[in-house]
């Protein structure tokens, strides 16, 4: 975990996401990876599954692509257990 992270003065990222009521992840997979983003996942991911808390993962990558991103064994198996995938294939109107 980043030293910014780890810094008490102030607000945790990764706090802040796990206590949202609801947690959205806009344009998931975009962007440079850390080197800590499967640990910092993990975390997130693990305590609001554990707590049944909603989160929505919006991304233009495929199931594949997100599971290997997030970097958890397991995480495929809660996706389909208590999620949902919705996937809309349609032409951008951008």
């Amino acid at each position: 975990m980043s030293d910014r992270m780890k810094d008490n003065r102030i607000s945790c990222p990764v706090d802040r996401a796990k206590k949202a009521k609801t947690l959205v992840l806009d344009e998931f997979c975009v962007g440079g990876s850390r080197s800590d983003a499967p640990e910092t996942f993990n975390q997130i991911f693990h305590y609001r599954y554990s707590r049944k808390k909603p989160t929505i993962i919006c991304s233009n990558a495929d199931v594949r692509q997100l599971i290997e991103r997030i970097g958890l064994d397991g995480v495929e198996d809660r996706f389909k257990s208590d999620g949902e995938l919705l996937t809309f294939n349609w032409e951008s109107h951008r």
